[in-house]
């Protein structure tokens, strides 16, 4: 099973179209950053999410009082499913999918489309902390909103969504098609997002 877990991003790697290979640059900030990880680059899956919520409270007109309790929820949410995303990372310490189509499949000079990351695998963050925001906005909003991101317009175009589950599931999958996470880490990732979040919705604001 976890042959054919890391096969379908080799396979899939031979017969990545150009917008795959946009998508998974557009998710991890390199398209805007050439040369830089995500980390350096002047936004990422952070400052990015917090951008799309602002645009869609924008357009809803919310009041400050209303755009500060959903920033709060929407950050706490963001935060909490990284720290529990690290924490599993280190805690199964799976191989990331280069080394075994390397070392085992024997493809020796084979690289992903985005580079990989300096940490395990298992789960992908992308996943985990995009769900996580997806669901506090999909709590706010409902499940079917559609809406379309902005934020890199100028150098991109706009990008457009179904709903909050559609921009995390992209999200998501742009890691798989970028070659540095499996299909299973970002299946789990994106349950275990939603269900960090589901705690951060319950929460209760004082007026």
């Amino acid at each position: 099973a976890f042959y054919d877990a890391v096969n379908e991003i080799y396979l899939m790697s031979q017969s990545l179209t150009r917008e795959d290979s946009l998508t998974a640059k557009f998710w991890a900030y390199e398209i805007f950053t050439p040369g830089e990880s995500s980390a350096g680059s002047a936004y990422n899956d952070v400052s990015h999410p917090a951008n799309m919520a602002a645009q869609i409270m924008q357009q809803k007109e919310f009041s400050l009082q209303e755009a500060a309790v959903l920033f709060c929820k929407h950050g706490m949410a963001g935060y909490d499913a990284g720290i529990s995303a690290v924490k599993t990372k280190f805690h199964y310490n799976l191989v990331r999918p280069i080394t075994y189509i390397r070392n085992v499949l024997g493809h020796k000079e084979w690289s992903p489309v985005i580079p990989t990351p300096p940490f395990p695998e298992y789960t992908s963050g992308h996943a985990v902390v995009s769900c996580a925001y997806a669901t506090v906005l999909e709590d706010a909003f409902g499940k079917n909103f559609k809406f379309t991101d902005h934020t890199f317009e100028n150098t991109y175009g706009p990008r457009s969504f179904d709903s909050f589950e559609a921009y995390a599931t992209e999200a998501a999958l742009s890691r798989l098609k970028g070659g540095i996470h499996y299909r299973f880490a970002m299946d789990e990732g994106l349950k275990q997002g939603r269900k960090v979040a589901g705690m951060v919705t319950q929460l209760k604001f004082k007026k």
